[in-house]
């Protein structure tokens, strides 16, 4: 089972985490069984969760992985001069 698409940007650490926190909960999941399946910490899934503190990217990868998901890097939408010129009409 697949948690739902998160379609807008994870701009920060706490969406980050509330994100991560929402999809380990529909899986079913502790953070202590995330822990155990990626290799790190319940402390370092509950950092993430909560963004208290900062997780490396290592890590972060390996929750989401034990998790079932990945981390896609894409360019932000911004308007660009066409979609600028559109306006003026």
């Amino acid at each position: 089972m697949h948690s739902a698409n998160f379609r807008t940007g994870l701009t920060n650490s706490t969406r980050l985490g509330r994100a991560v926190r929402q999809i380990r909960k529909e899986q079913g999941l502790t953070q202590a069984q995330v822990a155990e399946a990626s290799g790190v910490s319940r402390l370092c899934v509950r950092d993430l969760e909560t963004a208290n503190r900062s997780v490396g990217s290592a890590n972060i990868i390996r929750i989401l992985k034990a998790l079932e998901h990945e981390l896609v890097i894409r360019p932000r939408h911004t308007p660009n001069m066409a979609d600028r010129a559109g306006d003026n009409r």
